[in-house]
């Protein structure tokens, strides 16, 4: 990810992009409605349009009014820990010493990944903290492996996305806009289909057109809860959380969708608004 970042910044500042490093410190909104400048530690930024792409933190888009729309009626992941492994921790069946695979593993209260990257394995535990909090997981965790390990993050989440992620001269993108569990890591690919949709909306854009916006990623990211959820109908029932999972409401529009896929196999058209 940081080759990635470094790999990026190079690619822009070859293309006359100016990148700038900051702490922005106050954010300037006289009339309600469109940002007029930013407050660095710095100096102070003035431009015609601000894509938020500050995580979790939203700085910009929450000041513009925008409202978190929660999942959690439908999806019950809310924590994480992260950590990393050797590949010698986990040879895959094959005898291959770099599997070119993700796994996925469901767990007591959730389930684990883990990603083969060049020098080391990614892995998580993303779990339900209603049935076990962060230490239970690492130990649930070493005992699936055989051995310790070191949580190098301790995430917790709102599953969920904004109601308007465009608003006025403000674009929110990434995981200032929405997040889900990352199974089948579906924040890349929605963060991409964003960027495009702006990209294309962009050039003299008006209410009209953010709207449009606002509609297209709303039914990405209602497709997308939908698809995590999917996951979880499962005949399990040996544990309290999948107990549980088992009780939990489907989205109406799921739930439409598996009526017609019981005599047919999915079309496109079913997964478009």
């Amino acid at each position: 990810t940081h080759k990635l970042n470094d790999f990026l910044t190079r690619y822009s500042i070859e293309r006359g992009i100016n990148v700038l490093d900051d702490e922005i410190v106050g954010i300037n909104i006289p009339d309600g409605s469109n940002i007029t400048s930013l407050k660095g530690e710095k100096q102070d930024y003035h431009y015609d349009f601000y894509v938020d792409c500050t995580g979790f933190k939203r700085l910009l888009i929450d000041k513009m009014g925008a409202k978190w729309q929660s999942y959690s009626k439908y999806l019950k992941m809310k924590e994480a820990i992260v950590f990393p492994t050797e590949y010698t921790d986990a040879i895959d069946p094959r005898g291959n010493e770099i599997p070119i695979w993700t796994l996925a593993k469901a767990m007591d209260a959730g389930w684990m990944f883990r990603i083969p990257v060049y020098n080391r394995k990614g892995n998580g535990y993303i779990f339900d903290s209603d049935f076990i909090d962060a230490e239970q997981a690492q130990r649930e965790v070493e005992e699936y492996l055989g051995h310790g390990v070191d949580v190098a993050k301790h995430i917790k989440f709102d599953p969920g996305a904004l109601d308007r992620p465009w608003i006025g001269n403000v674009c929110a993108i990434g995981l200032s806009a929405s997040f889900v569990e990352p199974l089948e890591a579906s924040s890349i690919g929605t963060s991409i289909n964003q960027s495009f949709l702006l990209a294309q909306r962009l050039v003299n854009y008006n209410e009209a057109t953010t709207n449009r916006y606002n509609k297209e990623v709303g039914a990405i990211m209602d497709n997308i809860r939908d698809f995590i959820a999917l996951h979880y109908i499962s005949p399990r029932r040996d544990t309290p959380f999948w107990q549980a999972v088992a009780q939990m409401p489907l989205p109406e529009s799921l739930e439409n969708n598996l009526a017609m896929w019981k005599d047919r196999m999915p079309t496109a058209d079913d997964l478009t608004d």
